[in-house]
């Protein structure tokens, strides 16, 4: 019984994390991502773009205080102070003996109306060493991903 709810609950705080929520009172604006191919030691590293809901109003107020922008033993230099005025990120990876990390987040104009966000986003699947076997998900296939929930802070 208890290897069961262990179970259960394992699953559960996967789920949670797969799903971040923004913050009450924040715009969800989407998520960012991208995912290591199969094999040994596969990474990617790239920039990617979100563009915002047309006409959206962001408080600049608003600071992020603190963002974990690396995972299981990857590094970032990237601090929360970087993060735009009225974002808040949620990273997020799974790595499974990879690293993921988040770094350069930028908000640029994109039209008269509306707004668009960059940041550049690293994964790979670990174990550089033929001694040492890759990352496995499911069927067999390395599993490495970075993902970035983006939020933004409405003005009233």
């Amino acid at each position: 019984m208890i290897t069961h709810l262990g179970v259960v609950a394992g699953i559960l705080f996967l789920c949670v994390d797969a799903s971040a929520q923004c913050p009450a009172n924040f715009a969800d604006a989407g998520e960012v991502s991208a995912t290591v191919g199969p094999g040994r030691y596969q990474e990617i590293n790239l920039t990617k773009e979100l563009l915002l809901p047309k006409g959206i109003r962001i408080d600049e107020s608003y600071r992020q205080k603190s963002v974990q922008a690396a995972g299981d033993g990857a590094a970032s230099d990237m601090q929360a102070i970087q993060i735009p005025a009225g974002i808040h990120l949620i990273p997020g990876g799974r790595t499974a003996g990879g690293w993921w990390s988040i770094s350069n987040p930028k908000l640029e104009t994109a039209a008269a109306d509306q707004w668009r966000f960059k940041i550049d986003l690293y994964a790979n699947s670990g174990s550089r060493s033929a001694s040492q076997p890759p990352a496995r998900g499911g069927g067999g296939q390395a599993v490495a991903d970075v993902r970035v929930r983006v939020c933004v802070k409405t003005e009233k």
